[in-house]
């Protein structure tokens, strides 16, 4: 395969130079490797390894990124994030910021090294592989609901006393490990709090609008109240299969919405409807898998991170103790 592949040198003329430019010039340093030069093999216009990373198959496609499996000598099996500087730079910059400052934490995805050659279009993360993958298309038990969601609730709580909120969380965005541990992933929406405080600048339109927080919709301050408001409709569309809201949109584009105003409508001025519309699959599962009582736990669990007012919403650390995750939170910390 190899012998004949086409292997071209990254070394394309780019105005953007090195994405942990802006980084360094902010005073970052570095705490995982990071690789000055690229080498990317391809196969009929078809990427299959960069530098020493050969790619077995691809995870996923975002906006700005694409997200292969790779293996390579020295972390064995991880994921190669590849992202386009043209496109992806901020959200990019705003990622490695925010690994690099959360690293070492059981719940949210490692960053391993840093392909950053200032001569080549591309940036690539190699990071952590979560075998399970996402929760896209995942149902659950009720028992591995509270595991989720007792391990990014750990992970945001992390990532909030570092300083930095999310903003993005939703079931694309949480991973679970071959053991099954949830971890938070995609940090190219997060923000940074201001130095001491508990709240941020948002710029509008930055996130999933399906699983965005109310105040998300403008310009202005954000607090950790966000990602509660995206954990909670999260759990709702795993448990459920559906929204919190009556909207048919399934996270569509920012354009999308502008035009249709349906989502933004429906989270801004609609009370949710918890567990009222559900898909039959999900149904069926809950009928087999979940407790009656905890299903009522669970609506109620979910309607305090879902209150339109960010003061009268759940916190996290309120949240751990709430009666439907009280108990696997101690169980997690056995």
């Amino acid at each position: 395969m190899y012998q004949r592949s086409v292997v071209r040198e990254a070394r394309h003329k780019s105005t953007r130079t090195s994405v942990l430019y802006r980084c360094e010039s902010q005073g970052f340093v570095s705490v995982v490797p990071v690789v000055r030069s690229s080498k990317v093999t391809s196969v009929n216009g078809v990427i299959v390894g960069v530098n020493e990373h050969v790619i077995s198959g691809r995870l996923g496609r975002g906006a700005t990124a694409q997200v292969f499996e790779c293996h390579s000598p020295q972390f064995g099996k991880a994921a190669l994030k590849i992202l386009e500087k043209t496109t992806g730079c901020e959200s990019l910059h705003r990622e490695i910021m925010a690994l690099q400052a959360l690293k070492n934490h059981s719940n949210i995805i490692s960053l391993y090294t840093i392909i950053d050659d200032p001569t080549s279009d591309i940036t690539c993360l190699v990071v952590e592989m979560a075998e399970r993958g996402s929760l896209v298309g995942v149902m659950v038990s009720g028992l591995e609901c509270q595991r989720v969601t007792s391990d990014i609730v750990s992970g945001l709580m992390h990532m909030h006393s570092k300083g930095f909120l999310h903003c993005d969380v939703k079931p694309a965005n949480i991973v679970r490990t071959a053991e099954g541990v949830s971890k938070l992933a995609d940090f190219g929406c997060c923000v940074r709090m201001a130095e001491g405080g508990s709240e941020a600048q948002h710029r509008y339109f930055m996130g999933t609008p399906a699983f965005m927080a109310p105040e998300m919709f403008k310009d202005g301050i954000v607090t950790p109240a966000v990602d509660v408001w995206s954990l909670a409709s999260t759990l709702h569309y795993v448990v459920y299969g559906t929204l919190p809201f009556n909207s048919h949109l399934r996270g569509g584009s920012a354009r999308r919405v502008r035009e249709e105003g349906d989502i933004e409508d429906s989270i801004m001025y609609c009370e949710p409807s918890l567990g009222n519309n559900v898909r039959s699959r999900y149904l069926t599962n809950i009928e087999s898998n979940w407790h009656s009582d905890d299903v009522t736990k669970f609506n109620h669990f979910c309607k305090t991170g879902l209150q339109k007012s960010p003061a009268r919403r759940s916190t996290l650390g309120q949240w751990r103790q709430h009666e439907w995750l009280y108990y696997a939170v101690l169980k997690s910390v056995k």
